[in-house]
């Protein structure tokens, strides 16, 4: 189980783990626009305390947090209906010759 006591036992360790992973990138960097891409699965949530009682959450997250789900839950739908727009378009002009 993951608990604020083992986040914090294992801080300075990944710190210096992210740190290390910028410096080598950084020296690494073949190219003036080569690019580092880290996909955070955690992360520790600053929301206030009555915040985390009112949504009976952790400030300790693995995963996306509401706030992602959010603009995930937009972007999804705003993605289906341009996807479902265009098939009616592409079969409209299809069928009408």
């Amino acid at each position: 189980m993951l608990t604020e006591e083992s986040i914090e036992k294992y801080d300075a360790e990944v710190r210096e783990a992210i740190n290390d992973l910028w410096d080598n990138a950084y020296k690494n960097q073949k190219h003036e626009n080569d690019l580092v891409l880290v996909i955070a699965n955690g992360s520790r949530n600053n929301y206030p305390i009555e915040t985390l009682k009112r949504l009976n959450i952790t400030n300790y997250q693995i995963g996306h947090d509401f706030v992602h789900f959010r603009y995930s839950s937009f972007y999804d739908f705003i993605n289906q209906y341009k996807r479902v727009r265009d098939e009616l378009q592409t079969y409209q002009l299809t069928t009408s010759k």
